[in-house]
């Protein structure tokens, strides 16, 4: 039987949830899917004044494996769908982002881990592809109080960022995402086997673009409800 009851950490980094570490005796090896909803509200601000603001819903679901100290995890949020208004047109945007990661646990409450992600958005407001995709690392610590987890996480993203823009190849651009999440989680046992999940994470990143001056400030935050198996 899994034993989920007493510390779960959570990857603020991709909103990720994570069955760290236990007080009580673990398993050698151990399977935790989970599934939730995030809600997320997301604002860029380029550096000529350009804005986009967007609040959409999300499916999150992923699999973590455990084996003593060590667990891997893959990760997504998908569907990803906000509706716009362009000069009386409705427009839109669509998102989906993919986690790979692997961690370990150094002590009882502490995970230090590393990462791959990619981030992809089209945004028909502006007519535009945007991926982000490269490595994170970052590190959570939690703690049980009466019979609730608490779990804080920081994290820092190296990406390689791409933006491609509809029937204008000129304008596409290239450059260098980067930039810290941070977040707080609330969990603790639902059922027997299962653990209910309450994520907060904020990221904010800057996309610069090669060869130019022009910078992009992303910010995103995310409320996920989850549930852990």
């Amino acid at each position: 039987m899994k034993k989920f009851s007493v510390t779960s950490l959570m990857l603020i980094a991709q909103c990720s949830m994570w069955p760290n570490a236990y007080a009580e005796e673990q398993a050698a090896f151990d399977v935790f899917p989970r599934i939730g909803v995030s809600l997320n509200q997301l604002a860029y601000v380029r550096s000529d004044g350009t804005k986009l603001d967007a609040n959409y819903t999300a499916l999150v679901a992923g699999l973590t494996f455990n084996y003593n100290n060590i667990y891997f995890d893959a990760g997504a949020d998908l569907f990803g769908v906000d509706f716009l208004e362009n000069q009386g047109e409705i427009t839109g945007i669509e998102r989906q982002d993919y986690t790979f990661t692997a961690g370990y646990i150094p002590l009882q409450d502490l995970s230090v881990f590393l990462g791959y992600t990619v981030s992809e958005m089209k945004d028909d407001f502006q007519g535009e592809f945007q991926d982000d995709r490269g490595y994170f690392v970052g590190a959570t610590y939690g703690y049980l109080v009466n019979g609730v987890n608490l779990a804080g996480t920081l994290a820092y993203a190296d990406l390689d960022g791409n933006v491609t823009v509809d029937g204008s190849p000129a304008d596409n651009t290239k450059g260098q995402t980067s930039g810290f999440s941070y977040g707080f989680t609330i969990s603790g046992p639902f059922r027997e086997t299962m653990a209910y999940t309450v994520n907060i994470r904020i990221r904010k990143y800057e996309y610069e673009v090669e060869g130019s001056s022009a910078v992009t400030d992303k910010e995103i935050i995310s409320t996920t409800l989850g549930l852990v198996f």
